[in-house]
């Protein structure tokens, strides 16, 4: 793990990386996603956000990894794309939601005090999904392109690691990864 100064430790965040889909949907993140402009990848949110600092962080990292021991792989498929807030952001729908939202509420439960989104959506009303953009103007553009990317995207994915990733001066940074 790296050293970091606990002063430049913005937020943290749980997530699946999707390594698979960098070289498709990173470009659109970097261009029309504010965390994808700051090195997130593409990813599903498990808790966002976690702890800001840096020591609760650390505290908590064998309970993470205890929690992390729980959870098996899961193999999803990428075929539709869907939107958001009024067609504002765009996103890749993993057909298996179930197991996804068994794994964010198994987090919510584990870590009551650091819920999905300050506990502004309820679990019941998340839909697990890979941000592409949230450009509203860009989006039918992107969505075309994608199309013509269609036969390259890996249609099967296995989720087989979770991330714990920092803000840290400005950019998004992986802390730590469990391996599932």
């Amino acid at each position: 793990m790296q050293q970091l100064d606990p002063s430049k430790v913005e937020a943290s965040a749980i997530d699946f990386t999707i390594e698979e889909l960098i070289p498709y949907i990173q470009p659109y993140r970097e261009k029309y996603t504010k965390d994808g402009a700051i090195g997130m990848l593409p990813h599903i949110s498990i808790i966002y956000p976690f702890f800001r600092n840096l020591s609760d962080i650390n505290n908590n990292l064998s309970r993470l990894e205890k929690l992390c021991n729980t959870i098996s792989k899961i193999d999803i498929s990428i075929t539709d794309i869907g939107y958001f807030m009024s067609n504002e952001i765009m996103y890749f729908k993993p057909t298996l939601q179930e197991p996804i939202l068994d794994v964010i509420k198994k987090f919510a439960t584990e870590f009551i005090e650091t819920p999905p989104y300050n506990g502004k959506i309820s679990i019941d009303n998340l839909s697990a999904h890979i941000t592409i953009s949230s450009s509203k103007n860009h989006n039918v553009q992107i969505e075309k392109e994608l199309a013509l990317l269609k036969e390259k995207i890996p249609p099967n994915i296995k989720l087989n690691k979770i991330n714990l990733n920092i803000k840290y001066d400005g950019k998004w940074i992986n802390y730590k990864t469990f391996q599932l």
